[in-house]
């Protein structure tokens, strides 16, 4: 079963903090996702970035009509990198070396 974004639906909505009090709930969570993604991309021909799809529930930016695919894998990229800095700064606010990438 697909979802309106066009990932392959599990059975389940997606976790929330509350679903994930670990950090290894956590790390398999995003195990999990990550391998999704990667079978949703293998199983499709690249033009599936051009479809566009609805925006799920609980979206909390300016609202977008009909995305596609690659907007929202970009979106998710975005939102990703952002973190990353946020962690990497942290950590150097710590004195700890961040991880090369």
């Amino acid at each position: 079963m697909v979802s309106s974004c066009g990932h392959q639906k599990r059975g389940d909505d997606p976790k929330r903090k509350a679903d994930l009090q670990s950090a290894e709930s956590l790390l398999e969570y995003l195990h999990e996702t990550r391998e999704q993604t990667l079978a949703f991309l293998e199983s499709n021909p690249i033009r599936i970035l051009e479809e566009t799809r609805s925006i799920p529930e609980g979206y909390r930016s300016t609202p977008i009509d009909h995305p596609s695919v690659g907007w929202i894998f970009h979106r998710v990229f975005d939102h990703e990198v952002y973190h990353l800095g946020q962690v990497n700064t942290l950590l150097r606010l710590q004195g700890i070396t961040a991880p090369k990438m």
